[in-house]
């Protein structure tokens, strides 16, 4: 794979997720449930995380957690099949 190849907006591997969404309407999926169904995976995972996020900001950075001023990143790969 070359640099061309990432950068193809129909079939490279870093597609803007307009052109996905797009691409997934054009196949009949609805893409607003989609993006519905992503929304709620991460949402959920998030809230999940949030007590060991908690005791780990406790434990590692700082134990008065009221004072805290920082933040975390997370990322999430989000895989649908053929039912979308």
């Amino acid at each position: 794979m070359n640099d061309d190849d990432e950068m193809d907006e129909e079939n490279g591997p870093k597609r803007l997720m307009t052109k996905v969404f797009e691409q997934l309407e054009e196949q009949g999926l609805d893409p607003n449930k989609m993006k519905e169904q992503i929304f709620d995976v991460c949402t959920k995972t998030i809230i999940s995380l949030i007590p060991y996020l908690s005791d780990f900001a406790r434990i590692a950075i700082n134990p008065n957690i009221e004072n805290l001023r920082c933040f975390q990143v997370f990322g999430f790969d989000v895989m649908f099949d053929t039912k979308g």
